[in-house]
């Protein structure tokens, strides 16, 4: 006996209100990961040596270039160019910060980076410049 046409219209649309539900529920939960990753929650620490090593070399290697010679830096450049360098020195800080948490293996990159900044600048300075210590 088929089934009257009522019943599958009743089937089919428990059907499609059951699809509704897991649907919601798929992005209700897909949704809250999202904010999750998006406010920075994490599910577990990586306490490998393998993630926070370069980390941790990458930020400690540039608060020492920060301190020589950026800051030393005051000695050899006008206070404009002081202020230029400290600025771009305190974008890298940013940078770097953003890098540690995000790839943290290419975090010690970044001093090498400042470091070359810093030479490229205060010599290109001090050839068109005339800057003197």
């Amino acid at each position: 006996m088929a089934a009257s046409p009522k019943v599958a219209k009743d089937k089919a649309r428990r059907a499609q209100s059951q699809a509704r539900r897991a649907g919601a529920e798929y992005r209700r939960a897909k949704s809250k990961a999202k904010r999750h990753r998006r406010f920075g929650e994490r599910k577990s620490r990586d306490r490998r040596p393998a993630v926070w090593l370069p980390r941790l070399v990458g930020v400690v290697g540039y608060v020492m270039v920060g301190v020589f010679p950026y800051l030393a830096s005051a000695l050899l450049v006008p206070p404009g160019a002081y202020l230029v360098l400290l600025l771009l020195w305190l974008l890298g800080l940013f940078w770097t910060l953003r890098l540690a948490r995000y790839s943290p293996s290419w975090t010690p990159v970044a001093p090498l980076v400042a470091l070359t900044v810093w030479i490229v600048l205060v010599q290109t300075g001090s050839a068109i410049f005339g800057w003197t210590a």
